[in-house]
């Protein structure tokens, strides 16, 4: 009997392999019991932007300079665990600026974000080191920002701008001083 198991690397393949063996073996003739299962635990969000709201990393006034409404809209990621984010809605109508959002990442690594497209430009935005990715997730309209808080927490910014894609960083690059002054000590 062959038991085989795909992965993106190879070496993962044979531990997910390992750790079917004795289930598959419980269910053969003289097989031992299969062990129970203990499924692992999520990690747990904490670190300095595990209570903050995402929202508040724009003032109203702030917003509006980015030609963003003033008053943002937080939700939780359905794609990226442990993920809560703001969204400023643009307000030029449906062509141009696209709106504004700040991501916690309360257990995201800079670089496990999903439209993380390196290399990126490296920003230094108030002592904090950004790394700016023009093109985010391959598309010429859209920007990103990201932060690492710690290593297992980031702060990611997007926006973009849909007429014209040289304008495309514009209000990141505007935004970051802005968000990078109004998040916690860390």
């Amino acid at each position: 009997m062959d038991i085989g198991v795909s992965a993106s690397e190879e070496a993962k393949s044979c531990g997910a392999a390992k750790k079917v063996l004795p289930f598959v073996s419980a269910h053969l003739p003289g097989g031992e019991p299969a062990p129970s299962i203990t499924p692992s635990a999520a990690p747990q969000p904490s670190g300095p932007l595990a209570t903050v709201d995402p929202c508040t990393a724009l003032k109203p006034e702030q917003a509006q300079q980015l030609k963003m409404e003033p008053t943002g809209k937080s939700s939780k990621s359905t794609a990226t665990p442990n993920a809560v984010y703001c969204l400023w809605k643009d307000t030029d109508g449906s062509r141009g600026q696209k709106a504004f959002e700040v991501w916690f990442g309360l257990t995201t690594p800079y670089n496990k974000w999903p439209a993380f497209t390196p290399p990126g430009q490296p920003q230094d935005v108030n002592g904090r080191k950004w790394l700016l990715l023009p093109n985010e997730g391959g598309m010429r309209v859209s920007c990103g920002a990201v932060l690492a808080v710690t290593d297992t927490t980031s702060v990611y910014v997007t926006s973009g701008f849909l007429d014209d894609d040289s304008k495309s960083c514009d209000a990141v690059k505007a935004g970051l001083p802005l968000v990078t002054g109004n998040l916690p000590a860390f």
